[in-house]
């Protein structure tokens, strides 16, 4: 999608891990938000594509919040073309002038318990005319520490000024032991009966 022309939409792979899919919310062509099963468990999507221009950036963050703040808890994976970067280290050549839209959606980061999965500096849009270079897409997730490998990846794509960027998510669904061992309880050999017993079964299976 471009900014001339809004519209997004979501596609969920058929998997094990995912359980039943439902539409929560919707907003203008820039906003989806659906209630999946992931590994058994109730998580909310969220999908964003915010305005490009600067004025229709806050004002949609704004708005944003008070949209989401009565529908979305809990288990929560947001992703996104933000329009805008959190970290200086994420524009290039770095630019001097102020993040539109940041301070309001920092307020619905902090409300969602969201945390950015990616890596700081790993840009994801590339303008080719004024040779710059933006992390504009990002993933946030709430409770990471719920999964036993938490990974996003940026792959170019050549037609497109956008990079793909992809989630890795796995969850351990039992723990892994070893082989195991057996230990002999040591205080049998100051037990008589057991030394008698022992030395007859021994004796027992000797060959002749």
């Amino acid at each position: 999608h471009g900014t001339s022309k809004q519209g997004i939409s979501v596609a969920f792979k058929r998997s094990k891990n995912f359980g039943k899919i439902i539409p929560v919310f919707q907003k203008d062509g820039r906003v989806l938000v659906f209630k999946i099963y992931l590994f058994e468990e109730p998580w909310f999507f969220i999908n964003i594509y915010a305005p490009a221009k600067k004025p229709e950036r806050k004002l949609f963050y704004e708005t944003l919040y008070e949209d989401l703040r009565q529908i979305v808890f809990g288990n929560i994976i947001c992703v996104g073309d933000f329009n805008f970067v959190e970290n200086a280290l994420d524009r290039r050549p770095p630019s001097n002038e102020p993040e539109v839209g940041f301070s309001e959606f920092i307020n619905l980061k902090n409300l969602l318990g969201l945390i950015d999965t990616g890596e700081i500096g790993e840009t994801t849009f590339v303008h080719r005319v004024h040779r710059t270079e933006a992390r504009l897409d990002r993933f946030y997730i709430s409770h990471p520490n719920g999964f036993s490998e938490l990974k996003t990846t940026v792959t170019p794509i050549s037609p497109s000024d956008h990079r793909c960027i992809t989630l890795k998510l796995c969850k351990e669904t039992q723990s892994k032991t070893g082989r195991g061992y057996w230990k002999f309880n040591t205080t049998l050999l100051s037990d008589q009966h057991h030394k008698e017993s022992l030395g007859y079964i021994i004796l027992r299976y000797l060959p002749p």
